[in-house]
């Protein structure tokens, strides 16, 4: 009830009689203090909300985002060709000298960051989405980061036993298997968390 609903209520209280005419004076002046002494609300802009449904249309990455991380793959294959030229010339100057041998040490880690720049970019793609307040206004925070399933999984497989016991606890191997399933069924794998206390929204897909 609101605050002219309850004044028109004591007024007619009065006139039938139920109340004397002092009293609902009183009462009349409880309301008016009470809607004086009522703080301010603060109204903030609202987040906009974002769709949560099982067979939601994956996101599209940015070729933006798909050429930052292959940065990785082209850098990998630069050092590649400078090590694999290094090594040549190594080898004309003064053959499987001390040149040569070294020269291999950055040709493998090109190579390696070829196979990892390779692997990221065939991988599924998590997209972070953040929405936070500051200062009364809605900021957003949007992220594209390829996510290694296969790679992690082996990591997880392979030095599983190196894991502290606290993440184990987390269910991290079955978070990791819900989300192979989910995209094998060919859905997007979503979670969605909400601050009350802070009004932030984190909102997180890993789809193909």
């Amino acid at each position: 009830m609101t605050s002219e609903e309850s004044r028109f209520e004591i007024l007619k209280r009065v006139e039938d009689g139920t109340l004397t005419a002092e009293e609902g004076s009183d009462l009349i002046g409880i309301l008016d203090r009470g809607r004086e002494a009522a703080p301010e609300v603060e109204v903030f802009d609202p987040i906009p909300p974002v769709n949560h449904v099982d067979n939601a249309e994956s996101p599209q990455v940015s070729g933006w985002w798909k050429a930052l991380w292959s940065l990785i793959l082209i850098g990998g294959a630069v050092l590649t060709g400078f090590s694999a030229l290094s090594a040549y010339r190594g080898y004309e100057r003064a053959g499987l000298g001390w040149g040569f041998w070294l020269s291999w040490l950055p040709f493998i880690l090109g190579v390696l960051l070829m196979v990892f720049g390779w692997i990221l970019l065939d991988s599924p793609w998590m997209h972070l989405k953040v929405f936070t307040r500051e200062s009364g206004k809605t900021q957003k925070i949007n992220i594209a980061i390829p996510v290694p399933l296969k790679l992690i999984s082996w990591g997880i497989r392979t030095f599983g036993r190196y894991i502290p016991a606290d993440l184990k606890e987390k269910g991290l191997e079955e978070m990791l298997s819900e989300v192979e399933a989910a995209l094998k069924r060919g859905e997007p794998f979503q979670i969605e968390v909400d601050d009350k206390e802070d009004g932030d929204q984190v909102y997180i897909t890993i789809a193909r």
